[in-house]
């Protein structure tokens, strides 16, 4: 498998996955319609409260506001949407991917919702949410095709003059990595860029990063970018992916996002890191405040099924470092172990 191979795919899928875009504006309507007429009701109540006099108007309102929401969810058009579904999983072969499950689940829901002769006030919040779930995927088909057609574009054109100082080579060790994380590898290490190129003040549009080279079977990206934001990223990760593997089963007695969160940032001193990297932190309180979380979780991401990577020259190997620590606490048990005296 090449990077083409990755490209064409999503060339494929998108192609299959046309339909859906005007799927996504007919359940945005049904959305619109939601938030409009839930709206009327609050203005309403905010207005004139709810007492024994009016609560029969209230609940006439609610019945209302369904009854506009179900006219609009017949709209939707369920049968070619099953003809949709089944062209995208001859593209993907995965019923259990994301996408289909959030298209069936949603076109669950406006069946049942438009059939039923009354609905709980709680199933329509789960409707709803089923409407943006579905809206998301869709779009986040079409921007990885996009993405990964810029890609290919700036491979294609060999146009791409760099220092090579100002370049960083990430390898993934595990061979069986399918198209999908490939994309989604590429998009969370362009996401770390652009992050970091705000934290920089540094125009990510103007400094784009480029890829040299990009290989599958196990996967490898060799990128440029902004000499200061490449420094930077290269000093993080290394010093991210080694504190995540050396901190494995910490790691995952941690509950909770938040907390990972927060070990990373409080253990490498991410402050400090941006002020050696020549950031006035005091100056960026703000932007630092928006994208240090979520550089920290993009770097989990790049770990998770992942137990070798190298950053640069650095490789870090997860079987090595619980390896390591098993060494080190059974040394620890023996040191602790009086020694048996042999009987002559």
């Amino acid at each position: 498998m090449i990077f083409k191979d990755v490209v064409n795919y999503y060339n494929e899928l998108a192609e299959k996955s046309k339909y859906l875009l005007e799927f996504k504006n007919q359940i945005l309507q049904v959305k619109a319609k939601y938030i409009e007429a839930y709206t009327y009701i609050l203005d309403g109540t905010i207005t004139s409260g709810v007492n024994a006099s009016n609560v029969e108007s209230a609940k006439n309102q609610v019945t209302n506001m369904v009854a506009c929401i179900q006219v609009e969810a017949r709209k939707v058009n369920l049968m070619e949407i099953g003809k949709v579904i089944n062209e995208i999983y001859q593209v993907k072969k995965d019923k259990a991917s994301k996408l289909l499950n959030s298209i069936e689940n949603c076109s669950n829901w406006i069946y049942n919702f438009s059939n039923m002769p009354s609905i709980a006030v709680q199933q329509i919040e789960s409707f709803i949410k089923s409407i943006d779930t579905a809206v998301k995927e869709i779009d986040n088909i079409f921007y990885k095709n996009d993405f990964l057609n810029n890609i290919n574009s700036a491979i294609e054109s060999n146009e791409c003059v760099y220092e090579e100082s100002a370049t960083l080579a990430i390898r993934m060790y595990r061979t069986q990595i399918e198209l999908g994380e490939m994309a989604n590898y590429m998009i969370i290490i362009n996401s770390i860029y652009e992050r970091v190129c705000a934290i920089f003040n540094v125009s990510a549009s103007e400094y784009k990063l480029m890829p040299i080279k990009i290989e599958s079977g196990s996967w490898y990206e060799k990128i440029f970018g902004n000499s200061k934001v490449m420094a930077f990223i290269e000093d993080w990760l290394n010093r991210a992916v080694g504190f995540i593997y050396r901190n494995y089963t910490n790691e995952g007695k941690l509950k909770g996002q938040s907390n990972k969160i927060n070990a990373l940032k409080e253990n490498l001193k991410l402050t400090e890191l941006c002020e050696k990297h020549g950031i006035n932190t005091e100056e960026a309180k703000k932007v630092l405040k928006q994208n240090l979380d979520a550089l920290c979780l993009d770097t989990y991401k790049l770990t998770t099924r992942n137990n070798k990577i190298s950053i640069g020259e650095n490789v870090y190997d997860l079987g090595k470092e619980i390896s390591q620590a098993v060494l080190e606490s059974a040394s620890d048990k023996y040191i602790d172990t009086p020694r048996l005296e042999k009987y002559n």
